[in-house]
């Protein structure tokens, strides 16, 4: 009877620590799931931001050469003591406003490429602790609470800021699209019709012609017109800024989703009674079992 309890009180001490076995394997698998989503959506915001950051610097860039150039073919007016028309909508002073616009138009650009750069910080931040992890996870360790914490902040707060960047796109760019064109190629007409002769600096750095004097270069109305971001660019930004908080969503609701579970199976073939001359050491199979399962670890890659 003795030995029955025994052989009981064995076999249910085993079973517990298997149960903590898998529940430690479990934790571990989990912990995985949490390190990975924040790098995986860290990774394809440094994409997207990066392409919205080139994509307005290369914007930004243009308009102020283009605001740089005429700025410098109106003084070149100036300079030349030619009279200003009388009508107020080519006067001088509408045409300095008209240049104020153009230079706030690509102040703003830079502004917004200022606001995008700087959303880059914190994926960047998330992977390099990413990396960090996977360093300490080779032999063995953890990132601390604290910096896991902060690890997976990151991520989330860019999300955040990508979505109110978004609708600062939204609203500061799209309702300057037309305005801005209709500014640009009034002033360039009205410097255009006072001194002609200031038009080569314009017409040099940016490879086009105000007359078609040559077939292959394009119309400098036209060109001055592709310099303001369309329509169709501020879409393109506004989709890069939407994917990631998308995935972001469809990758949580997946994992919240998920019933992938890991089955560990324990098989005893005998169990010794403790008064048996064969008995094995109480460690044994604890120490079996610890060294058998406990040395699967969790791997990132």
């Amino acid at each position: 009877m003795s030995n029955s309890v025994k052989r009981r009180e064995q076999l249910e001490k085993y079973i517990n620590l298997f149960k903590e076995i898998g529940e430690k394997r479990d934790l571990e698998n989990e912990r995985k799931r949490i390190i990975m989503i924040p790098a995986i959506i860290s990774i394809i915001l440094v994409v997207c931001q990066t392409t919205n950051t080139l994509y307005l610097a290369n914007y930004a860039y243009n308009v102020r050469q283009l605001y740089t150039e005429f700025d410098l073919y109106f003084n070149n007016v100036l300079n030349n003591n030619i009279t200003w028309p009388k009508e107020n909508n080519n006067s001088l002073s509408k045409t300095i406003e008209r240049l104020s616009e153009i230079d706030m138009y690509q102040e703003t650009l830079w502004e917004l490429f200022v606001s995008e750069f700087l959303e880059i910080v914190f994926p960047i931040v998330c992977l390099i602790t990413f990396a960090y992890e996977i360093t300490l996870n080779k032999i063995g360790k953890v990132i601390s609470f604290k910096i896991l914490v902060i690890y997976i902040l990151c991520p989330i707060l860019t999300l955040i800021l990508s979505l109110a960047q978004a609708c600062m796109l939204a609203v500061t760019l799209t309702k300057q699209i037309f305005p801005i064109r209709y500014v640009i190629n009034k002033v360039s007409n009205t410097l255009l019709s006072l001194y002609p002769q200031g038009r080569s600096s314009l017409e040099n750095f940016f490879k086009c012609e105000f007359y078609d004097t040559i077939d292959e270069l394009p119309p400098c109305s036209g060109l001055f017109h592709d310099q303001v971001m369309p329509m169709s660019g501020i879409n393109f930004m506004l989709a890069l800024h939407i994917i990631p908080f998308l995935c972001g969503i469809y990758m949580i609701i997946y994992h919240l989703k998920s019933d992938n579970v890991e089955h560990l199976f324990l098989h005893i073939e005998t169990i010794y009674p403790q008064k048996d001359s064969n008995i094995i050491n109480n460690n044994e199979i604890p120490n079996y079992l610890n060294k058998a399962l406990g040395s699967i670890q969790t791997k990132y890659g």
